[in-house]
């Protein structure tokens, strides 16, 4: 996957986790999210708080209503869930 070189290097993502836009907002993939309470992954996981976490810290971060929705949807999958349907809501709202 091509990469793409921020000036924060651990922002350092493959293009579709996060894109930046013209006034330096970062625009967050369902994935980067659901990786944050991944336990199966532990590097995937480490890194994904590390970027959430700076963007967050920045005021950088965006995220659509759609993000959040599939957010919801994939850490309550049944084969795989990573949250309750409260948790996911609650770190939603």
């Amino acid at each position: 996957m091509p990469k793409f070189k921020s000036e924060f290097p651990y922002l350092e993502v493959a293009i579709g986790i996060a894109q930046t836009s013209m006034n330096g907002k970062v625009f967050l993939d369902t994935n980067i999210l659901v990786y944050v309470y991944d336990l199966f992954d532990a590097a995937k996981q480490a890194r994904s708080i590390a970027i959430v976490d700076g963007l967050v810290r920045t005021a950088r971060a965006i995220v659509s209503t759609q993000v959040l929705g599939e957010f919801i949807a994939a850490t309550t999958w049944p084969r795989r869930q990573l949250l309750s349907a409260e948790e996911a809501i609650e770190r939603v709202f």
